[in-house]
């Protein structure tokens, strides 16, 4: 019995000191909460996306992935086409360029080719998934939205999100993917413009993959 009560007065003890040790670093996530929110919110509501597109606010918006490429449309006048997704924040939107929809905001975990079914896997809404199977959703969703459905769809992801420079080569070469890293969010999105442009406009290259000119 005595045992018991030294092993419970023990767990006591030590959730008090970890709650000691855990509550500066509370404190000053707290802060830095309560300082960012009101700048981010001041960022989007000044924003041309907000402008333009006019959805209401959420938390942290300015640091999402739809805002970012939003941001370098306008400021490299880009000819992306933005059109919003049901049911979504304005964290999210799609992005199309002629006959492509480009797949922005997929989760920023590793992406890998799986040998036993021969295809690029990758994570979305924290599941692992068959990339195809993924671009096969987002296109649906955009007909589904907006009467029409583009003729393909790659992923455009972090060179980070492969192991190896190998694995990201073979991602380009599948025409699946556009890969940014080495160079940045801009040019990465200027080349998948181009790119699109050259494969529609030079019918010798109308079968080839996208390719990264890192």
């Amino acid at each position: 019995m005595n045992e018991q009560k030294k092993s419970g007065a023990g767990k006591r003890i030590g959730c008090f000191i970890l709650a000691l040790l855990l509550s500066p670093l509370l404190i000053v996530s707290s802060i830095l909460i309560l300082l960012y929110t009101p700048f981010d919110y001041l960022r989007y509501r000044l924003s041309t996306y907000c402008r333009e597109v006019g959805l209401k606010y959420v938390w942290l918006v300015t640091t999402s992935m739809t805002y970012r490429v939003y941001r370098i449309k306008s400021c490299y006048e880009l000819p992306l086409e933005y059109k919003t997704k049901s049911g979504a924040t304005s964290a999210y939107g799609f992005f199309t360029y002629r006959d492509t929809l480009l797949l922005h905001y997929l989760d920023t975990g590793a992406a890998y080719f799986n040998d036993e079914d021969g295809r690029w896997h990758a994570f979305s809404d924290g599941r692992d998934m068959v990339l195809e199977d993924i671009l096969r959703s987002e296109l649906s969703a955009y007909e589904r939205d907006h009467g029409t459905r583009p003729e393909r769809a790659v992923a455009m992801m972090n060179r980070s999100s492969f192991e190896s420079e190998e694995l990201c080569q073979r991602a380009i070469d599948s025409g699946l993917f556009i890969l940014y890293g080495r160079r940045t969010l801009d040019e990465c999105l200027t080349a998948f413009v181009n790119e699109v442009d050259e494969r529609l406009d030079a019918p010798q290259s109308s079968n080839e993959a996208l390719t990264e000119n890192a």
